[in-house]
């Protein structure tokens, strides 16, 4: 996406490009939270994992 700051720009071009800032960061924080989410998840089936084993352990003795 081309930038639509500066006087070439135009009345508009600083609000564009606050708006164009703005979703750039917001997509940034949605790709950090989505990997944030699948590091927990992951860990989440980790230790689901070694409670069923441990469990199945336990019913052996």
């Amino acid at each position: 996406m081309r930038e639509l700051t500066g006087q070439a720009a135009g009345a508009f071009g600083y609000g564009v490009g606050h708006l164009q800032r703005e979703r750039a960061y917001l997509a940034e924080l949605a790709n950090r939270l989505n990997e944030a989410l699948g590091k927990i998840t992951k860990s989440d089936h980790v230790a689901t994992g070694i409670l069923n084993q441990a469990t199945s352990d336990s019913e052996v003795l």
